[in-house]
């Protein structure tokens, strides 16, 4: 991974074509983003009130909060009925399988949100808080996002990190982030990116228009050809974290990062924002975008599934003498 982002990093330190869209509502979307259990986000209900009353007070959670003291229950149900029913608060649950193991909230206050995150005791130290917090930014739509995270609490910072925030300052024994939404680059056949994307074919866990690893030449003389409608490199804040492309027939690639998959649901977010999909074809195109996922890419298909999404075919690869 250190080849592939050595070899970009140094090209692009600015944000370029970051989302702009109207802050959508949130949904009760559930997307898998963990190859450790099915994790998904749903809006919080009254009846979330005895496990977040739990989690707030475990005293690793209240040691890591700006408020310290320990929760009354009825000022928590109080504080509760009067989120659940603000237009200004949204609360998320992560369950996992089902089960509850933590919550990411959004306060919006002048047209910006402050956001927190907080894991069950017993979720904690699993990889969970960087897919919990990507999903919540894909729910909450495209306003500014920002957190307050304790100086000494590295666990926190660096799960934020993970997810595209970028420290802004410190106050009062906090550190300030801003999230930085995705950025695209396009690719284009020179030196850097054609080595860039050899890189990542290399990392590359599974594939769809190969088994075997191409050769460099035959990599270099594809890129050459410009063979998708748009090619990107993305990028969380100044990190190249993976590439994605778009084919002429609707079809959209993603290829992300090993430590990156929690990024697919914000990344699908702002490709369907960014882009339309071209006309429809009977029989040739279909009318909206359809997403590859390589056949043993379990976890991403689990990811689609659990957001709704309908599978459409299976494909499968034909040599003479087979049939």
């Amino acid at each position: 991974m250190q080849g592939y982002q050595q070899m970009i990093q140094p090209l692009y330190t600015k944000s370029i074509h970051c989302v702009t869209s109207q802050r959508a509502h949130p949904s009760d979307t559930k997307i898998s983003v963990n190859m450790l259990g099915m994790i998904t986000v749903r809006l919080a209900k009254v009846s979330d009130a005895k496990s977040l009353f739990d989690w707030r007070n475990d005293p690793n959670i209240r040691a890591a909060s700006e408020q310290t003291k320990p929760l009354i229950w009825e000022d928590h149900i109080r504080w509760l009925t009067h989120t659940l029913q603000s237009d200004t608060q949204h609360v998320f649950i992560g369950e996992q399988n089902g089960v509850p193991i933590g919550v990411v909230r959004f306060s919006v206050e002048h047209d910006q949100a402050l956001v927190s995150l907080a894991l069950a005791p017993a979720a904690q130290g699993k990889g969970f808080g960087k897919s919990l917090l990507a999903l919540g930014i894909a729910q909450i739509g495209s306003m500014p996002i920002r957190a307050r995270i304790r100086s000494d609490n590295v666990a926190s910072r660096n799960c934020f990190a993970a997810c595209g925030f970028v420290e802004t300052s410190r106050d009062k024994g906090f550190c300030c982030y801003n999230y930085i939404r995705l950025t695209f680059e396009e690719i284009v056949p020179k030196d850097d990116h054609i080595n860039a994307l050899y890189e990542a074919l290399k990392l590359r866990k599974h594939a769809i228009s190969h088994i075997n690893l191409p050769s460099f030449e035959d990599h270099k003389e594809f890129i050459k050809k410009h063979p998708y409608r748009s090619w990107n490199f993305v990028f969380a804040a100044t990190e190249c974290i993976g590439n994605f492309y778009l084919n002429s027939d609707n079809s959209i690639g993603v290829n992300l990062l090993p430590g990156y998959d929690h990024m697919l649901p914000v990344l699908l977010k702002q490709i369907l924002h960014d882009y339309d999909p071209l006309p429809e074809i009977k029989s040739k195109r279909s009318a909206g975008f359809v997403l590859h996922v390589p056949i043993g890419d379990h976890e991403r298909r689990a990811q689609m599934n659990a957001n709704g999404h309908m599978p459409l075919q299976i494909t499968y690869t034909l040599e003479k003498g087979q049939v």
